[in-house]
């Protein structure tokens, strides 16, 4: 970066692209040094990053460096690290448009349920949009067990207009286990590429996967998790779907063979290996 011949301000301003005008703004009247620490941190040095971000003095630890800091833990698999400068983050910026997120997710991933519940609760009188805290919830309630609390908020996201792919795949999928199939494909059908694309088959994974548990649509499904296959040849996910689907279809050599392909890999998850093992058995 710094053989770009730009100046500090400008590289920053680059690296800040997705953030709202405001926020960058706030950014570009940091202290010289942070400055420099956040763009190691956009630049991927995480590590150079969080050395610098080690250096700065008490004074310059405002709610930007807490944010930009904790994504940078975040990256190198440092949680408890990253949550502690989250949650400052919040303290000190209650409305920081990404802070309140990414901790969510962290929380979410980490098993901290109770903490993530009261952080929704929070963020939402802080003015965070329905559409995006409904949806965290709807996620909350799912690794509770609560499929009726997460369907409503799904729901309630959907309608305040979110079209998040994660979003859209747990809708559909809360929507199929009700037994509400034509609405579970309407959602399915919207993923694009949540889930995947469907590689150059024009048919959204999420909505394949659909197909292939009900048995419908068998011949688009097959091309789908081709097209997927052919797109990401390394993963296992796309051989046990086509297998799947030719099974399902009742082309029991192609079908038995591919499967046998799986199950002699080394790099196939315990999960989907179970699945290979079942469609085997079931033939």
């Amino acid at each position: 970066m710094e053989s770009s011949g730009l100046d500090l301000d400008t590289r920053l301003e680059l690296c800040l692209g997705g953030y709202p005008e405001d926020l960058t703004e706030r950014y570009l009247g940091l202290d010289e040094e942070l400055k420099g620490a956040i763009l190691l941190a956009h630049g991927g040095e995480d590590e150079a990053a969080m050395k610098a971000f080690g250096c700065l003095s008490e004074e310059l630890r405002d709610e930007h460096f807490y944010y930009e800091r904790g994504l940078v833990a975040a990256r190198m698999g440092e949680s408890e690290a990253a949550l502690a400068d989250l949650q400052h983050c919040l303290q000190l910026f209650s409305a920081h448009p990404f802070a309140g997120d990414v901790l969510v997710s962290l929380l979410l991933s980490s098993g901290h349920h109770q903490q993530a519940d009261d952080l929704l609760t929070q963020l939402a009188a802080a003015g965070y949009p329905e559409a995006f805290c409904c949806a965290r919830r709807a996620f909350l309630e799912t690794f509770r067990g609560n499929r009726e609390i997460a369907l409503s908020n799904a729901e309630k996201a959907f309608q305040a207009g979110n079209r998040e792919g994660e979003l859209l795949v747990l809708l559909g999928q809360l929507l199929e286990r009700k037994g509400l199939l034509g609405e579970a494909e309407r959602v399915f059908a919207m993923t694009g590429g949540a889930g995947g694309c469907g590689g150059g088959s024009g048919v959204p994974l999420a909505l394949a996967e659909f197909w292939l548990r009900q048995g419908r649509e068998l011949d688009r499904a097959l091309d789908g998790f081709k097209a997927a296959w052919q797109k990401e040849p390394d993963n296992p996910l796309w051989m046990v779907r086509t297998a799947q689907a030719y099974l399902a279809k009742g082309w029991q050599k192609e079908g038995v063979a591919l499967i046998n392909r799986v199950l002699a890999r080394q790099d196939v998850p315990e999960s989907l290996l179970e699945e290979a093992r079942k469609a085997l058995e079931g033939n």
